[in-house]
């Protein structure tokens, strides 16, 4: 890079070490390891909660991991946070997970990944957890959103979102895509077999769309009466029976089964050895685990709506969520035609080429190097300064 100053950046991590890591912690730690290697003339400070006892970053001269142990996550983020980057002289901050610091004391990249937590509340049974999550996003992203320097977010469908609920101007938010994680390629000799299984990848969170995914196989099975069995991902049995029978479904429960949390490493085997993918969400504002059973060629049925037909394009079969019936026919379809499963496998595999880490990093590098020049805190050589 043709810069004077070498500069140092501050990245929130606090979820990426944490053992079961989902969505947003996945895409931060990704991001992260593409940015050391893509960028090694700036130093990279990223705080977490807890060490890196996985070796889950690895090791780079660039790379200074900071472990700030608290238990509330808003205490972390408001106060040890702030005061860590401010003791690391850190000149730009970049906060990974929807929110940041009221008073960040330094420039900085927000990533707002949805708006979902200012819209009405989908219907379900939401933990408290996730309740209380809700309520600090509700409460944190209207003060900081206007004090970022940009804002990165990763999809078309989640920049509108942004620009209407927020009134923030469209050219102050850059979409950079997510990636698919190196590990997923199609795992050389497996293939589904007649024991073979749909697997749909969604917790309890309401827009997982549980309910009607359980309702949608009750329907399959009662006129496929061969069809795939089903696992749920990321549930447990006593859960998963509890849904059965509310729905009034216990005849599924030798049909229907739940494994708990599945690590990246063991997700590519379990996708490959998969019928599809189920993935028809409510809302989602990207959706990596359609790319990563497309980057395996195992075929994907997602909703048309939110942003999966923007980023599966035509490699997925898409139906309404919102209707069982269109979830039956769907998995029905794709049950019955394996022409249909061969050509959704071949696109998919097209599709997912296009959602790559690296790329991603470069964008975001770009992008830290902007606010950096405009805030006078790296400066052009005397030669580019002349040429531009």
């Amino acid at each position: 890079m043709s810069k004077i100053n070498r500069v140092r950046i501050g990245i929130e991590g606090h979820r990426i070490l944490h053992p079961r890591r989902h969505g947003m912690a996945v895409a931060c730690a990704a991001l992260i390891r593409a940015l050391v290697t893509a960028n090694p003339h700036h130093d990279y400070f990223i705080y977490v909660d807890r060490p890196d006892d996985e070796g889950l970053l690895g090791q780079h001269p660039n790379l200074h991991l900071r472990a700030l142990p608290q238990a509330n996550y808003a205490l972390w983020e408001q106060c040890a946070l702030p005061v860590a980057m401010q003791r690391d002289r850190i000149d730009l901050a970049h906060f990974t997970s929807n929110t940041a610091p009221l008073y960040a004391g330094r420039p900085y990249v927000l990533t707002l990944h949805d708006v979902i937590f200012m819209q009405p509340q989908l219907k379900g049974r939401p933990t408290s957890y996730q309740r209380l999550g809700r309520i600090y996003r509700r409460w944190v992203v209207p003060k900081v959103i206007h004090s970022a320097a940009r804002i990165i977010t990763v999809s078309q469908y989640a920049k509108r979102g942004i620009v209407r609920e927020f009134g923030v101007q469209p050219d102050r938010v850059r979409v950079i895509h997510n990636g698919v994680g190196a590990g997923f390629a199609p795992v050389v000799g497996q293939r589904p077999s007649s024991e073979s299984h749909f697997l749909f990848l969604g917790s309890d969170a309401p827009k997982k769309n549980q309910d009607r995914v359980l309702q949608a196989y009750a329907k399959l099975c009662a006129g496929v009466p061969d069809a795939p069995k089903l696992v749920v991902i990321d549930g447990t049995l006593g859960t998963l029976a509890a849904n059965l029978k509310r729905l009034g479904l216990t005849h599924l429960r030798n049909r229907v089964t739940a494994t708990p949390y599945v690590s990246q490493k063991r997700l590519p085997s379990l996708y490959a050895g998969a019928t599809a993918l189920l993935y028809p969400s409510l809302v989602e504002s990207f959706g990596i685990p359609m790319l990563e059973a497309m980057a395996v060629g195992t075929p994907v049925l997602a909703s048309r709506a939110a942003a999966m037909p923007e980023i599966a394009g035509n490699a997925a079969l898409l139906v309404d969520p919102t209707s069982v019936e269109a979830i039956a026919a769907g998995m029905a379809r794709l049950a019955a035609q394996p022409e249909l499963r061969e050509v959704l496998a071949c696109r998919g595999l097209q599709r997912a080429k296009r959602y790559q880490w690296k790329s991603a990093a470069e964008l975001t590098a770009q992008l830290y190097e902007n606010v950096l020049i405009r805030s006078g805190r790296l400066q052009l050589t005397p030669q580019l300064e002349a040429v531009s």
